[in-house]
C-alpha cells in the first residue's frame, strides 16, 4: 500500500475494494478487542495509538477539532517520538505523514500560543490522560511498522522535540 496515494486508491476499483475489505476487517478486530478488554489492560490499549496527544488537542480546542483529526496529529507525534528514540526510521515517519495527508487528515497543529507555552499545556493534559501511570507519561508507539509497544516515561526532551515536529509555528 505504500506505493499508492489516496487518489490512486479511489480510482482503482480493485484496490479500492481491497482497502474497503481491510477497513471492515480492522473494525471487526477493534470491536473484538474492545469487547474482550473492557478495562484497557491488554491488546485494546494499543488501539490508543495517537490518542495521548490527540486527547490533549481536543481539550485545548474545546472539542471543536474532530476526534479523528486530533488523533491523526497524535499518530504523527507518536511516530516522531518513536523515531527520536530509535524505534522507527525517518522513512516510516514520512509514510505516516503522506498516508494521513492522502486521506485529508492533518499532520500538524497550532494553538494561539507559542510552541513552549503550548507544550506546557499539552504536557499537563498528557499527564492526566487515562494511560498515564501516576506522574509517569505512557504512550503507545511503534517499534517498526505494525509492532505497537508501550513507552513509559520517555525523556521529556524527546517528548518536547516530537511535539515541536508536529506544532505549526
Amino acid at each position: 500500500l505504500r506505493e499508492f496515494n489516496g487518489d490512486q486508491i479511489e480510482n482503482n476499483s480493485e484496490l479500492h475494494e481491497l482497502i474497503v475489505n481491510l477497513i471492515e476487517r480492522t473494525v471487526r478486530v477493534k470491536a473484538y478487542h474492545v469487547s474482550s478488554d473492557l478495562k484497557e489492560q491488554g491488546l485494546r490499549e494499543f488501539l490508543n495509538y495517537g490518542h495521548t496527544l490527540g486527547h490533549a488537542i481536543e481539550q485545548i480546542e474545546h472539542f471543536r477539532w474532530r476526534h479523528g483529526n486530533a488523533v491523526a496529529v497524535g499518530m504523527v507525534f507518536a511516530a516522531e517520538l518513536a523515531q527520536i528514540l530509535g524505534y522507527l526510521d525517518a522513512e516510516d515517519v514520512s509514510y505516516h505523514r503522506s498516508l494521513l495527508d492522502s486521506l485529508g487528515l492533518p499532520t500538524s497543529w497550532q494553538s494561539r500560543e507559542d510552541s513552549d507555552a503550548a507544550f506546557e499545556r499539552v504536557l499537563n493534559l498528557m499527564h492526566r490522560d487515562k494511560k498515564a501511570r501516576g506522574n509517569m507519561l505512557r504512550f503507545v508507539i511503534l517499534d517498526g511498522i505494525s509492532n505497537p509497544i508501550h513507552l513509559d516515561n520517555p525523556p521529556i526532551e524527546a517528548v518536547k522535540e516530537a511535539f515541536k515536529r508536529v506544532y505549526k509555528k
